[in-house]
């Protein structure tokens, strides 16, 4: 059985206080939990304008805080304002290696018609591409110190128009702001917004934020785990194996909402050590630095079994309806279709416009399922679900 533990990350008092309560000033401290006024500064050039109108941005912003809502689980709210637009008189290449005098002119524009002081955090909107993709200002969070309508602006974050390289910079703002909230860059590749997830679906649907983020911002709270047996269930449970600076983090990733580009779905392992090296521990055994199907378990590689340390091997237990299949696939003519599926579960067929076009039988025997179509050739979706809620899914093919 597993043992369920409340656990309270190592770290003073003052600063789980404040979590909930900020403190004074813009960026210095940006609650995780609760919820955050953001101000969107839009700043364009004497050489490079805004193509996108003001609404553009109005929409993005709203899709920013739909994404902080979905990955800290309903935790974090974010109030965006976007104001607007503040044009300087200057190129944008004045500011190639000078975001602090950048966030001085944008401010000393801004401030006429902005109250800084209602804000806890800015995001600085340049017009154009950034640095990274061919433009003249670098994509990063900076720490400045300057003192406006009354409070200390203490980081931005500077985040561009556009990425040239993708059709939506969007993925770039989710990450600065992932800064924002504490965060150093992570090398876990494609599943995490702080490397390379923030790109997946072209900068448009960023991977959420890993489950070790996660935990560390007080978004989950994982279930210690000590016995060497696991009933994993494709859930939002989260599982933490060792104490200690150094332990694993065990966590469900499934190609849903802004995950919906991961590079493939499991159980994804993460070796952490809070003074050294953090990475994915892939269930392949085989880390490109980007990540494919192969690093979650049971994955591509159908993993069971994971060794995280000498004497320390898990048996990862999935329930049998994940791997469920169908037989004979593809069915020639006429005849049953066969499911694997476990005693007392529930199997539907659905085009693929997703619609139900038949329901299979229980057999009443070694849970086995039968199904004679009565549909035209083409592809099928089945959905087997047990009894306790656990789904899986698959493909048949019908040729008549």
């Amino acid at each position: 059985m597993f043992r369920l533990l409340l656990l309270i990350p190592s770290i003073s008092l003052s600063v789980e206080i404040e979590r909930f309560f900020p403190k004074k000033g813009i960026g210095e401290f940006v609650p995780s939990i609760g919820t955050v006024n953001l101000l969107i500064l839009p700043v364009q050039f004497s050489n490079v304008k805004f193509q996108q109108p003001p609404s553009y941005f109005d929409q993005l912003a709203e899709r920013f805080k739909a994404y902080y809502l979905e990955t800290s689980n309903g935790s974090l709210t974010i109030i965006p304002t976007v104001a607007t637009y503040a044009t300087l008189s200057t190129s944008s290449s004045n500011y190639a290696s000078n975001p602090t005098q950048l966030t001085i002119d944008a401010v000393n524009v801004a401030n006429p018609y902005i109250n800084f002081s209602s804000y806890n955090a800015l995001m600085l909107l340049h017009a154009g591409a950034n640095n990274q993709s061919g433009g003249h200002i670098l994509s990063q969070f900076w720490s400045v110190n300057i003192v406006v309508d009354g409070t200390t602006i203490y980081n931005v974050m500077i985040v561009p128009e556009k990425d040239n390289y993708r059709s939506s910079s969007f993925g770039i703002w989710c990450h600065e702001f992932g800064h924002q909230l504490g965060h150093d860059d992570l090398p876990f590749g494609y599943w995490s917004l702080m490397d390379v997830g923030c790109y997946n679906g072209s900068g448009e649907y960023p991977a959420h934020l890993d489950g070790y983020s996660k935990y560390r911002l007080g978004w989950i709270t994982p279930e210690q785990v000590e016995n060497l047996t696991l009933l994993l269930k494709p859930t939002s449970t989260v599982y933490k194996f060792g104490t200690g600076a150094e332990f694993f983090i065990l966590e469900y990733r499934k190609k849903k909402g802004f995950d919906s580009f991961l590079p493939g779905e499991g159980f994804l392992a993460y070796h952490i050590n809070e003074v050294g090296a953090k990475a994915v521990y892939p269930a392949d055994n085989e880390w490109d630095g980007l990540g494919d199907s192969g690093d979650p378990f049971p994955g591509s590689s159908g993993r069971r079994e994971v060794t995280f340390a000498p004497g320390f091997t898990f048996n990862l237990i999935f329930p049998a309806v994940l791997s469920v299949k169908a037989y004979p696939n593809p069915l020639m003519g006429d005849g049953f279709i066969f499911f694997d599926a476990p005693p007392k579960s529930r199997v539907r067929i659905y085009n693929v416009a997703g619609e139900l076009v038949g329901e299979a039988k229980d057999k009443g025997y070694i849970g086995r399922f039968s199904w004679r179509p009565n549909v035209a050739s083409g592809v099928y979706i089945f959905v087997a679900e047990d009894a306790d809620g656990s789904r899986g899914y698959g493909k048949l093919a019908i040729i008549k």
